[in-house]
């Protein structure tokens, strides 16, 4: 579901809301390695991680949950240099007007219960035979098969670059709007199956 852009929740303004897209996907020097004669070298492993944590995090500034409800609740499943960086990343960004809840899951049983967003690692995806479409969940991993599984956004390494690659049906099964900004700039695979597990 694709909705013209209105005010969300913790918008730092169409100026901020750009730059923060321009700088996670690469095209400004902090994020990324300094780029020189035109070149543009791959992110480091930590790098890397820390953007694709960044991604996360920043959903919640680009998407839209059902009957307006404010996202703080974020799930990781799995363990890898991501789910690392996310937990120290929402631990430092919490204020005492501004509180998220992380936590580790040791499976998806309760994610309708405790989740706003999860990430799942690509170690955990391959035991899963689908990826679960749970209304007001927004699910993310850095698989190149989590789509295919039913997921619903893909941190995807693109020509030295991470960028999201975005099933928008399994989006819309689950009731959440993506804004016109973060489209703007995502990948929207054309080839994605139909798979996944409804709710």
């Amino acid at each position: 579901m694709v909705r013209p852009d209105r005010p969300l929740r913790r918008n730092p303004g169409r100026g901020g809301i750009l730059s923060t897209l321009l700088l996670l996907i690469g095209l400004s020097p902090p994020v990324l390695h300094a780029q020189s004669a035109g070149h543009v070298p791959p992110p480091t492993v930590a790098s890397e991680a820390r953007i694709k944590a960044l991604y996360i995090y920043y959903f919640t500034n680009f998407v839209r949950w059902p009957n307006q409800q404010h996202p703080s609740r974020f799930c990781t499943l799995g363990n890898d240099k991501v789910t690392v960086t996310l937990h120290l990343l929402i631990e430092r960004k919490n204020q005492p007007n501004k509180q998220y809840d992380i936590q580790a899951l040791n499976n998806l049983e309760t994610l309708s219960a405790q989740c706003d967003i999860v990430y799942i690692t690509a170690d955990r995806l391959t035991y899963l035979s689908s990826v679960p479409r749970i209304k007001g969940i927004l699910t993310v991993s850095d698989s190149d098969v989590f789509l295919h599984k039913g997921g619903m956004i893909e941190l995807r390494a693109f020509q030295h670059r991470i960028k999201p690659a975005i099933a928008l049906d399994h989006v819309n099964h689950s009731g959440l709007t993506i804004s016109a900004h973060l489209l703007r700039i995502a990948l929207l695979p054309a080839d994605v199956e139909s798979g996944g597990a409804g709710e």
